[in-house]
C-alpha cells in the first residue's frame, strides 16, 4: 500500500470518528440495540419476528426478542428455532427452569454483547455471574460463560469461598474449585468467621 493511500485511509477514518464524536457522547452509558444487515438478514434459514419468553414458574415476560439475532448468536436458539422445530413459528416460548432476572441478563447479552453483574463488593455478584454462567452453559453461549467464569473467580471472598466451592465440586468446574480451596486455605480465618 502505498503512503498516500494510507494517508487517505486515516483521513477517512478521522472523519468518520469527528461525524459519530456527538452520537457517542449523547448515547454513552446507553444500551443501544443496532440492527444489523449483511448475510445474516438474507439467510432464508434464519427465522425472522420476534419470540415472547414465558420464564420461570411465575412465567414473568421476556418480550418481542428477535429470533434471528438469538440464532446468530447461539447454537442452541439455532436449533430451537430451526427447520422443523416447533418453536420455529411460535410466538411464545416457556422457560420453567431460569429465573427472570438471570435470563434476562443472558436475552441482553446476545442483544448487546454487554454483560452487567454488578460490582466488585457486591458478593451477591458473584452468585448472579454464577447463575448466567449456568444458563450461558446451557444456551451454548461459549463467551459469556467464560465471561462469568472469571466475574465468579474474582469474587472469590470470606462469604462466597464455601458457596461457590460447592457449587464448583457440583458442576465439576476443576478450575474453580482449586480456587476456592486456595482461598479458604489462605484465608481460613476469615472465612470462619463470616458465618
Amino acid at each position: 500500500m502505498r503512503k498516500q493511500d494510507m494517508n487517505r485511509d486515516w483521513i477517512a477514518t478521522a472523519r468518520t470518528l469527528s461525524e459519530a464524536l456527538p452520537y457517542l457522547q449523547r448515547y454513552a452509558g446507553s444500551i443501544v440495540v443496532v440492527k444489523f444487515g449483511g448475510n445474516a438478514m438474507g439467510d432464508e434459514d434464519l427465522p425472522q419476528g420476534a419470540v415472547t419468553f414465558l420464564v420461570g414458574p411465575s412465567k414473568k415476560r421476556v418480550a418481542h426478542v428477535s429470533k434471528c439475532i438469538l440464532c446468530v448468536r447461539s447454537e442452541y436458539f439455532r436449533t430451537m428455532f430451526g427447520t422443523g422445530m416447533c418453536e420455529r413459528d411460535a410466538a411464545e416460548v416457556v422457560v420453567p427452569d431460569a429465573d427472570h432476572t438471570t435470563f434476562t441478563a443472558l436475552v441482553r447479552y446476545l442483544l448487546t454483547d454487554a454483560l452487567e453483574i454488578g460490582g466488585e463488593d457486591d458478593d451477591d455478584a458473584a452468585f448472579r455471574a454464577l447463575a448466567l454462567m449456568w444458563l450461558a452453559q446451557k444456551y451454548q453461549v461459549r463467551r459469556l460463560e467464560l465471561l462469568c467464569a472469571r466475574a465468579v473467580q474474582e469474587r472469590v471472598g470470606p462469604r462466597t469461598a464455601v458457596p461457590l466451592l460447592e457449587a464448583a465440586c457440583a458442576t465439576e468446574n476443576a478450575r474453580l474449585v482449586a480456587q476456592c480451596r486456595r482461598y479458604v486455605a489462605e484465608h481460613s480465618g476469615a472465612v470462619r468467621a463470616s458465618g
